[in-house]
């Protein structure tokens, strides 16, 4: 039987604030990037939603 210990820094409210917009802009920047956020899938040729039935344009005017 293993026992482990986690231990947690007690931060003020202010420093876990200011680490909590940390790791928000770190996770910015990889959207920003392209590295993270909304990726839509790709679908596969034989799907039955992949037919241009189902192909929308999205135009603005």
């Amino acid at each position: 039987m293993f026992i482990t210990t986690v231990r947690y820094k007690i931060m003020s409210p202010v420093q876990a604030k200011q680490k909590q917009h940390e790791r928000y802009e770190a996770v910015a920047v990889q959207v920003l990037r392209g590295r993270a956020g909304y990726k839509p899938a790709v679908k596969s040729r034989f799907s039955k939603s992949a037919s241009s039935k189902f192909s929308h344009t999205i135009a603005f005017a």
